[in-house]
């Protein structure tokens, strides 16, 4: 029989010839590098930074490990560089601790990332110093890093990634689409961020021009800001668990806000001209702050109430407030600024003004409906057909703040307005009331009655159909309960 002893022997042997093969399937880089990484030439060692020349191209394919041995290992793309990936093999890029120096761009040719991790602590992974640079990034994992441009006319581009951080001070373009932001992005101008999730730490410098910011989700704690001068600036159909702050330091900031979600504050500081429209702004309390010089519209927005500090003019119509349980009152008033509060819907609790100012002030003050209110109106004189009586929203457990058809709101808005769609008299509140669609009867009713014994008892329902004749009927009524037809409209 063949020596026990030998069998371990031959496995040795077979461990000697096997282990060379393994281990010469990597690849060690430096100095200039062009041509094609695959996957069995990885894991690629980068010795020391690497360079890829003008005129030259380096591509990295699916599967391949790139790993960097110092933390002061760079690469620095001065020809075409491209790093594609599938969703099946991602391209990994790893580190040692400390991270490594990132990417440093110098071409005018188009640099493509797609499917890569980024294994690595650096804040900026992509650094863009050249003009007119275009860097692609899509389906990328930068969870603890990002990139960084400083040179005029380069164009970001970052789709479907995971991403720390971008500071983008250039005057190209920087495009963020469906994208997870997990730290804060600053950027200048040429600015489109839209359908992204994550923290939505996002702050605009410089000139702030051309700035879209759309269809995102930013969880707290989000803020946007533009602490200087900027134009151009369009903020809308966002939810945004945070605040957004506009301050025209230096310039005039001049944007929109239109059918966001904010659960923070709007604030207005210094030179702002501002257009707050169909936001739901139900967060906290006040939910629009205006000092400076701010020349502001706020229309068709649900929301708490607003403070004006400011010294511009003020336009509040159709609006809805709902100053409940907050402070005293929806519009409070510190300043001496041009204002216009009409076609507004107050919904109160019973203990708040609806304009309440610091000192004796005049306003254009006329066509508002209020209801719940204690001391409508705090050294300012109301003009004309303020109406105060209950709004009669639609309601329901996911409260709707839209009219019923039996509103007194519908066609009581300022006739000089503009009409509604629809093509009738404009209605007061944020949602007008719309003929154009035929809309289901409503019945309008007490939701408890009580009478004592032996007293009386009455009990009213008015029902309308769009202006159509509506039957009510009662069933199974008590002998001691009459019904009594009206013919006045309200029975």
């Amino acid at each position: 029989p063949f020596p026990a002893y030998l069998y371990g022997l031959v496995l040795f042997f077979c461990f000697v010839m096997i282990v060379p093969n393994v281990l010469v399937a990597q690849t060690e880089v430096e100095g200039e590098v062009s041509g094609v990484w695959d996957v069995e030439g990885s894991p690629y060692l980068v010795m020391g930074s690497i360079i890829i020349p003008r005129d030259q191209m380096l591509t990295i394919e699916p599967g391949v490990v790139v790993s960097f041995e110092t933390s002061r290992d760079s690469v620095y793309v001065y020809g075409e560089f491209q790093a594609r990936g599938t969703e099946e093999d991602s391209i990994v890029f790893q580190n040692p601790p400390g991270g490594w120096s990132g990417f440093h761009i110098y071409s005018q040719d188009v640099i493509g990332f797609e499917y890569c991790n980024f294994e690595t602590l650096k804040p900026y992974m992509i650094n863009v110093h050249i003009e007119d640079a275009t860097v692609q990034v899509d389906h990328c994992q930068m969870h603890l890093n990002g990139a960084y441009g400083h040179a005029s006319g380069a164009i970001f581009t970052f789709m479907n990634s995971v991403i720390y951080k971008i500071r983008s001070v250039l005057d190209g373009n920087l495009t963020i689409r469906n994208c997870h932001l997990t730290e804060g992005i600053t950027c200048s101008q040429n600015i489109l961020i839209e359908e992204c999730t994550g923290k939505g730490q996002i702050r605009i410098e410089g000139p702030g021009q051309n700035i879209i910011i759309r269809n995102n989700t930013f969880t707290n704690p989000a803020q946007i800001s533009v602490p200087h001068r900027g134009s151009d600036i369009v903020i809308s159909d966002n939810h945004i668990d945070g605040d957004v702050i506009l301050r025209g330091i230096g310039g005039v900031v001049q944007a929109e806000l239109l059918n966001n979600e904010i659960t923070g504050e709007i604030s207005l500081w210094e030179l702002t001209e501002v257009v707050i429209s169909g936001n739901k702004l139900y967060g906290r309390e006040p939910s629009i702050t205006m000092r400076g010089d701010a020349v502001a519209i706020i229309e068709r927005n649900l929301l708490v109430s607003v403070y004006c500090a400011a010294q511009g003019e003020v336009s509040v119509r159709n609006n809805v407030f709902i100053p409940w349980n907050a402070r005293d009152y929806a519009y409070n008033d510190a300043s001496h600024s041009t204002l216009e509060f009409y076609n507004n819907i107050i919904y109160g609790d019973g203990v708040c003004s609806i304009i309440k100012c610091r000192d004796e002030r005049e306003g254009s003050i006329h066509h508002n409906l209020y209801w719940g209110i204690s001391e409508p109106f705090i050294n300012i004189e109301p003009g004309e057909n303020n109406i105060e009586t209950a709004p009669l929203f639609i309601g329901g457990r996911e409260f709707d703040y839209n009219l019923q058809a039996i509103s007194p709101a519908k066609d009581a808005g300022d006739p000089d307005s503009p009409e509604d769609p629809d093509g009738t008299r404009a209605d007061i509140g944020r949602y007008f009331f719309d003929r154009r669609f035929d809309h289901n009867p409503v019945i309008a009713s007490p939701l408890r009655t009580y009478a004592k014994q032996g007293g009386n008892f009455s009990y009213s329902a008015r029902g309308s159909d769009d202006g159509d004749e509506v039957n009510i009927d009662f069933l199974n009524l008590p002998d001691w309960l009459r019904v009594v037809e009206r013919d006045d409209g309200e029975g």
